[in-house]
């Protein structure tokens, strides 16, 4: 209670020395939530990035971006999004649901390859970040979160080059243009880095199109996008090989059409997902006489997912009602993972790579949805019921009550149940230590949430309470030290914890200020787990306390500055290599900057992250870089 009396005191001081002219801003809708909800009135603690902001943070990635924001654990094996996992208010890497423009792009194979999303940074219109688990809006996989990336529609050509430590280079040219009705986007990027130390090197390249259609009563969106990247992947998966290396390539199509009636709307949505990954103990380029004689081969996986998805809201007097229907098949084709075939299959891409194993999976998911406004009052109900293709069905149920006690503070509680579906690696992963489980039942757990938001035109504050309840979460688990690690559904593990955003827009009281904006983000999270005799192999390393700081503001004219000021606490150990002495995390900050000039249609800026120079961890055994700094030009046409 003092928490939420002390906010409230916070709240009303701000408004009783804030001004009254305020500009008015057009409402957002979330469109990664199935039911379309205004942003200012969605019953979840939910984020949304705009693209103003986007452009001002100091962050090459998309990566550094989500880790500026909420109860979101971005731990990264490589930077300038090389490789990293995200989690959401204490979950795994595993239990995130990605989405672009609404569609899932979740890898089947590991939520190691979620973030291999083959858009960069500037074609992202807005970030919405959604809290908590919520399978009756989001589907399966939204265990304890979605995070939605919304694609720009139209913008300005623009060409960047800029460079920095280590031999960092990226690349950009962007072609904005209409062809019969359509406003058309080419989009083609490139980055790369020697690396910060001994095979962190990477490569990067990416091209996207995307076609927009827009009428009174219609919206058609069609996307395709590619990536190619290679990295030096030092230690990522274990410290014993430190010349590990890895590429993975992506493409992701889809379309999107849109169809408002009068009462009623109308979404279809169609897509499809191709990942490639070559793994290598021992990268190609070592010399033949340090590569032990009993490695034999690389890992090749590729991974395909089509699906489709539609939507169908409508208003009567009751309330308004939405209705929907999923499909999703997956399929795996490795020398690794599935189960043997005949004949083998060789890998795209490669020259020597050829598949030996095959899987595949699909469900179909039928959704609905009804919302009443009583009053003041605001209460949402919900179902959603997926049903395998091995025959077993599951449903996800979920209740959201608000209050609005006036037009700017609601008050809001929801209930609700989460799914989560095991990956590839968790069915079928074997080496000399592991063992994957064919029989893993999906993940469950029950959330619970209240809390608190408040929205003026000039600030918002969100602040919640909430409480996860997981069962047959899945582990890797083992009796004694001889035994191999298995994965199992034996684990129970308990997520509370409490997550605050204050942001407030000075700019919009006084745009001649020289403090424009400040965010404020604290999360804090406590975690138990239970195995029964079991020992687990996971840790609960997950961030206990979170804060991040987000501060832009004028230096003189043209001239701007944003910087981001990160504070991270985890539990748990780890055992460091090659003392094998556990150790625990230590907490640490960092502090990111970029100063911009802007002179007609051209944008100069220096870029920094970590300027502190603080030697940390994200993932056990890896450290991270310390001080890098970028510098660039962007010249819009």
């Amino acid at each position: 209670m003092r928490v939420f009396f002390s906010i409230g005191c916070i709240l009303l001081t701000i408004k009783l020395l804030s001004q009254t002219d305020t500009i008015f801003l057009k409402e957002i809708e979330i469109n990664s939530n199935r039911v379309s909800t205004a942003y200012n009135k969605e019953l979840r603690v939910v984020q949304v990035i705009n693209n103003e902001e986007l452009k001002k943070m100091p962050a090459s990635s998309l990566s550094d971006i989500l880790d500026y924001f909420g109860s979101i654990d971005v731990r990264q094996r490589g930077v300038h999004s090389v490789q990293s996992d995200v989690s959401i208010r204490g979950g795994n890497y595993e239990q995130v649901l990605l989405m672009i423009n609404g569609i899932p792009v979740n890898d089947p194979q590991t939520g190691h390859h979620n973030m291999n999303i083959p858009i960069d940074i500037k074609m992202i219109e807005r970030i919405e970040i959604l809290s908590g688990g919520d399978a009756r809006r989001y589907g399966a996989n939204a265990f304890t979160g979605a995070i939605n990336l919304v694609t720009k529609v139209k913008l300005d050509n623009k060409f960047s080059l800029s460079g920095g430590d280590f031999k960092y280079f990226s690349g950009q040219t962007i072609g904005c243009f209409k062809l019969l009705n359509t406003q058309q986007i080419i989009a083609l990027n490139r980055h790369q880095s020697n690396g910060y130390r001994k095979n962190t090197d990477f490569n990067h390249n990416q091209i996207m199109w995307q076609a927009f259609y827009k009428t009174e009563n219609q919206q058609l969106q069609a996307l395709v996008a590619a990536e190619n990247k290679s990295f030096g992947a030092n230690s990522f998966y274990t410290p014993k090989f430190p010349d590990q290396y890895e590429q993975t390539r992506a493409l992701l199509a889809s379309l999107n059409n849109k169809l408002y009636f009068q009462k009623s709307t109308l979404i279809l949505q169609a897509y499809y997902r191709q990942h490639h990954d070559r793994f290598e103990l021992f990268r190609h380029d070592l010399p033949s006489s340090v590569i032990p004689v009993w490695y034999k081969s690389h890992n090749y996986h590729m991974t395909q997912v089509s699906g489709a998805q539609s939507n169908y809201s409508f208003n009567t007097k009751a309330g308004k009602t939405t209705l929907g229907i999923d499909y999703r098949y997956e399929q795996i084709l490795s020398n690794v993972l599935g189960e043997s075939i005949n004949d083998t299959i060789k890998a795209p891409f490669e020259k020597n790579g050829i598949f030996t194993k095959k899987a595949n999976k699909s469900y179909w998911s039928i959704f609905s949805d009804h919302s009443k406004k009583f009053n003041n009052m605001y209460f949402s109900g919900g179902l959603m019921v997926t049903f395998l293709s091995n025959k077993q069905l599951y449903y996800y149920p979920g209740i959201d009550f608000g209050y609005y006690l006036n037009s700017n503070i609601t008050f809001f509680s929801s209930v609700s149940r989460s799914l989560r579906l095991p990956t590839y690696t968790e069915l079928y992963y074997k080496d000399p230590a592991h063992t994957g489980n064919i029989d893993l039942m999906p993940e469950e757990a029950l959330n619970y949430e209240i809390g608190i938001k408040f929205f003026e035109k000039y600030l918002h504050v969100q602040t919640a309470y909430f409480i996860r309840k997981g069962k047959n979460i899945i582990d890797w688990v083992r009796l004694s030290s001889n035994e191999k690690w298995k994965s199992q559904n034996i684990t129970t593990v308990n997520t509370s914890g409490f997550e605050l955003s204050i942001n407030y827009k000075h700019k919009l009281i006084k745009p001649s200020s020289l403090l424009q904006q400040i965010h404020l983000n604290y999360s804090y999270i406590n975690i138990t787990k239970q195995s029964g005799n079991y020992y687990s192999k996971y840790a609960l390393d997950v961030l206990r306390n979170k804060v991040s700081l987000i501060i832009d503001h004028q230096i003189i004219n043209n001239l701007k500055a944003s910087w981001v000021v990160l504070y991270h606490e985890r539990m748990g150990t780890f055992t460091e290599f090659p003392t094998n002495i556990e150790k625990k995390y230590k907490p640490y900050i960092t502090l990111d900057g970029k100063i911009v000039y802007t002179y007609k249609n051209t944008e100069l800026y220096i870029s920094g992250s970590n300027l502190f120079d603080a030697y940390y961890y994200d993932i056990a055994n890896i450290p991270m870089p310390g001080r890098w700094v970028i510098g660039g030009i962007k010249i819009f046409i």
